[in-house]
């Protein structure tokens, strides 16, 4: 079974705007990305523009996502008394 136990913080996302970057340092070896692909939500932004699904994405550093079923990724479960501690930083940065 392959072990993630890493506590140093490292880069793991860099997006960049005309305006705005944001980095993403974390402990965790994944990060899922979210798009809304499927959601069937309409709603108004507080600046009057329709928002639907692909109008903003989520990034959640985490394990991998399917590492209860894969051997060869680091395990997600606790043992009774064990303790899981994760860091994550989202740095936003004006250009």
């Amino acid at each position: 079974m392959s072990e993630f136990n890493s506590q140093e913080i490292r880069p793991v996302a860099w997006m960049k705007s005309n305006s705005v970057s944001l980095q993403i340092n974390t402990t965790e070896p994944g990060i899922q990305v979210y798009d809304g692909h499927g959601l069937d939500v309409q709603v108004t932004g507080t600046d009057g523009r329709f928002l639907g699904a692909y109008a903003g994405i989520a990034l959640e550093p985490q394990l991998w996502p399917d590492s209860p079923n894969r051997p060869d990724f680091a395990s997600p479960f606790l043992l009774p008394g064990e303790v899981y501690s994760q860091h994550t930083q989202y740095q936003f940065l004006k250009i």
